[in-house]
């Protein structure tokens, strides 16, 4: 009778569903780079709150003192990569869309939360 019982609980066991694994939905920050007419545009959505975009006169940083076009943009990009750094976001993936006339279209950077 034992090896019956024990038999007829493996069968229930086996022909019950499996728990899906659980977790919660990863926060993913999605950044848009467009650069043009020396400025950069960068909009930026984060979750549960409406996009942002800001802009950034590269001459206007050439002026400060940062240098060149390149150094200005690029020790601005520094510090939004610093920002999301701190708030615990890593980037995942980069992208580039190439526009039909040979320039390229807006970079996009994808990150999410670290665990």
């Amino acid at each position: 009778m034992r090896k019956l019982l024990f038999l007829g609980a493996c069968l229930v066991a086996l022909a019950s569903q499996p728990v899906m694994a659980q977790t919660g939905g990863a926060e993913v920050i999605v950044i848009k780079v467009l650069e043009a007419n020396g400025s950069m545009q960068i909009g930026i959505a984060r979750p549960g709150s409406k996009p942002e975009h800001r802009e950034v006169n590269l001459k206007q940083l050439k002026e400060k003192g940062e240098g060149d076009y390149l150094n200005g943009q690029a020790e601005y990009t520094r510090s939004l990569l610093v920002e999301l750094s701190q708030q615990g976001y890593s980037l995942t993936t980069t992208y580039t869309a190439n526009e039909g006339t040979g320039g390229s279209g807006p970079t996009t950077l994808i990150f999410t939360k670290r665990q």
